[in-house]
């Protein structure tokens, strides 16, 4: 930890795709599928369920290890989605990311700034 800063965090950002909007934020330790739950259950009591998140190739999202045991390969975060008839998508191109990155570029170049002014000392990231 550096002098005057709080632990390092990880900030998960749910974007509407159709309109570039940040619909939630939220400070988690790590990109655990813990977190993830937990984030993404505020995000559907707040708003409902979409048709489909469209997120990246993370492990919480789809099954990466070659030697993987046989099954449906889905995670437990891809199980939960399809019971609650929710799909997931995972982009296959830094193209097809480009929206998420683009949106997520403003408040990485002035979120830590933001908060430098804005807070007082941090205590570490919210569970």
């Amino acid at each position: 930890m550096v002098r005057g800063r709080g632990p390092q965090c990880t900030l998960l950002v749910y974007i509407d795709d159709a309109t570039s909007r940040l619909m939630h934020l939220k400070f988690v330790e790590t990109e655990s599928t813990f977190d993830y739950f937990q984030a993404t259950r505020e995000y559907l009591e707040a708003h409902g369920n979409p048709v489909a998140f469209y997120s990246d190739k993370h492990g919480v999202f789809r099954v990466n290890s070659a030697g993987a045991v046989p099954g449906d390969g889905m995670t437990q975060f891809g199980c939960s989605l399809h019971a609650l008839n929710i799909d997931i998508l995972c982009a296959n191109t830094p193209q097809a990311k480009g929206r998420v990155e683009r949106a997520n570029k403003t408040p990485q170049d002035r979120l830590v700034k933001e908060l430098r002014l804005r807070m007082t000392p941090f205590d570490g990231c919210q569970k």
